[in-house]
């Protein structure tokens, strides 16, 4: 624990434990169902968890449960129930386990706050909001809560102990959910907010005092005032405890210790400068548990010792589908038809080279995007569109890819096409920001030196923050250092990544100006990409387009589809240098029937990947 913290007493201090039960980054899984693949799967889910909260709660009496955020979107059961009225299920399921508290996380803010107020007012718990504020800011969160309840020491005298909660969203809110929050919220830093509310807990009586963060650790320590932030809070002395998740990584996490030797995290005791602190498994895989030890001093406790931990998820060998009214809505919903497609759609080699998905919805979006310029006159510039893989494996495993057989499209098509509830964007840009874009866009993949075979995907890398600009011709040459790193922090000022970039066969130039096609959130410069966060956005006063309604209006004109990835990029060929490239088992087939030259087949690594060779 901090300095100044331990009890030193001549007689022993009578003495509790106390265990926080923690879930984030839910992301609406709630049944025991995969609704993008319209199949039962008990991997997954708060139902699933339930009974694992019930013994756990029995092995630690003395106990909270807790949620981090990020919990009610993230599939069609989310998408549909944040369009109805009632009761929201996710909401009913945590009444009915029992939460004690929650905070929220940025994509509870993605259906707008009259969505986030419905939540606040029918949750049984208290949920909490600390650096969110202003004049219209949610109804019903409330900045801090100070949670009281009566735990047995070691000799089973029961004590009242107090113990005070804040919770904390990133920031860059406002610019992710630009169009719904702008001119109606304002949001503090997440360190500061954290330092004032938690000494006000302690001045209020609070015995011990946790923080839900969402937000993960900045590995460069650059920006105590960003994204990631959680290290930064655990430093805050009137701090007892930290439950964080938003990065999808997993904390504890001992195989991660060798990778990762930054001092400040101890990955087997589950502590962040001292404070135990846990990120838990993502989609309802797993409960996170962080153990304290209180000590009496006088009329109040203390926290003398805490540690981390998790409880994994382990599903049952069969699941049967959720016998539940939302589950039969969504059901309906997902099987809507919209029309017919004579390609395979997969995304098994979309970090390596353009896929039909891409190229796929690039054109979906290119599409709605000059209407809309049409319709506030201002077509007057090139128009590109930008792209990204949502689905590419990585952290979330090798199932996490889209495989769409040839034949019927229906809406779960197009939701795991368009995973978030992003809406359309189009800003103005110059050459030079392209290039830039491009450049933080390069920076998943490791530098290929012609020694030894490498993993090409940087492990830090996101998918979903690989961008591809439709519109474009261009080279990546890996031979030269990333331009930035996977979190988008500028590391190498002088490298360039970008070659032969051209535009209708003629070279880019810095000066040319256009419009791209993008998403609201990298618009607002999610991901850390400050180049399209530089540019006009030219669609903010309109009705937001949400890019999903995009996808499904486009495949109902367009059926039959036959798409082609066009070759919008390549790597720079290195002399045959070899890498390792990771992705689903299922990919050996697909690369047999694309004829992917320059691949060849390693295996299956331990993570569960099929490997392969690539040559470039």
């Amino acid at each position: 624990m901090a300095a100044g913290r331990i009890i030193t007493r001549t007689a022993r201090s009578a003495r509790l434990k106390v265990t926080l039960f923690a879930t984030t980054d839910l992301h609406a899984h709630l049944t025991e169902y995969d609704y993008f693949h319209d199949t039962p799967d008990p991997t997954r889910g708060l139902d699933a968890l339930a009974p694992l909260i019930a013994r756990l709660r029995g092995a630690f009496p003395n106990s909270l449960l807790l949620d981090n955020g990020d919990t009610f979107q993230g599939t069609p059961l989310g998408d549909l129930a944040a369009r109805e009225s009632g009761p929201h299920p996710i909401v009913a399921a945590m009444n009915a386990l029992q939460y004690d508290a929650m905070g929220l996380g940025n994509h509870d803010f993605n259906y707008g706050l009259d969505f986030t107020q419905a939540i606040a007012k029918g949750a049984n718990f208290p949920v909490v909001l600390s650096n969110v504020e202003g004049i219209a800011a949610p109804a019903g969160l409330a900045k801090s809560h100070m949670l009281t309840r009566n735990f047995r020491d070691e000799m089973g005298r029961s004590h009242e102990i107090k113990i005070g909660l804040l919770a904390l969203v990133p920031p860059q809110i406002l610019q992710w959910d630009r169009a719904l929050l702008k001119g109606r919220v304002t949001v503090t830093p997440i360190a500061e907010q954290a330092a004032i509310t938690a000494r006000a807990l302690k001045s209020d009586g609070a015995d011990i005092v946790v923080a839900l963060c969402h937000s993960g650790i900045d590995r460069n320590g650059h920006d105590p005032s960003g994204e990631n932030a959680a290290a930064a809070v655990a430093r805050i002395p009137e701090i007892d405890a930290l439950i964080f998740g938003h990065t999808h990584r997993l904390f504890p996490d001992p195989k991660s210790a060798a990778a990762e030797p930054l001092p400040a995290l101890d990955h087997y005791r589950g502590r962040i400068h001292g404070k135990p602190a846990v990120q838990p498994k993502f989609w309802g895989r797993g409960i996170g548990l962080i153990h304290l030890t209180l000590a009496q001093d006088g009329d109040a406790w203390r926290a003398i010792e805490g540690h981390a931990a998790h409880h994994m998820l382990r599903p049952k060998a069969v699941a049967k589908p959720p016998q539940t009214p939302i589950h039969d809505r969504v059901i309906a919903h997902i099987r809507r038809p919209l029309g017919q497609t004579e390609t395979r759609l997969t995304s098994y080699f979309s970090m390596i080279t353009p896929c039909a998905i891409g190229t796929l919805l690039a054109d979906a979006q290119r599409k709605a995007a000059a209407h809309a310029l049409t319709e506030i006159g201002a077509e007057d510039l090139p128009l590109l569109s930008a792209v990204a893989p949502y689905k590419a494996g990585g952290r979330a495993g090798p199932d996490h890819y889209i495989d769409i057989p040839a034949g019927d499209l229906t809406r779960k098509h197009a939701a795991e096409i368009c995973l978030y509830p992003n809406s359309l964007e189009v800003v103005e840009v110059t050459g030079a920001d392209i290039v830039e874009w491009l450049e933080r866009s390069a920076s998943a993949f490791v530098q290929i030196t012609g020694h030894g075979r490498p993993e090409l995907i940087d492990p830090r890398a996101m998918s979903y923050n690989f961008d591809t600009l439709y519109g474009l011709s261009y080279e990546i040459n890996l031979a030269q250092p990333a331009r930035f790193d996977p979190e988008g922090v500028l590391k190498n000022p002088h490298a360039r990544r970008i070659e032969n970039i051209t535009y209708q066969d003629a070279p880019l130039r810095s000066e040319m100006r256009f419009h791209v096609a993008t998403n609201s959130y990298r618009a607002g410069g999610g991901g850390h990409f400050t180049a399209p966060a530089r540019g006009i956005a030219k669609l903010g006063d309109m009705t937001p387009m949400p890019i999903e309604e995009i996808l499904c209006a486009y495949l109902s004109t367009q059926s039959p589809l036959a798409v082609t990835p066009k070759p919008v990029w390549r790597f720079t060929p290195l002399n045959g240098a070899k890498a390792l490239f990771s992705t689903s088992p299922t990919a050996r087939e697909v690369g047999k029937e694309r004829d992917l030259n320059g691949l060849a087949y390693c295996g299956v690594s331990a993570q569960g990947f099929a490997q392969f060779e690539i040559t470039l």
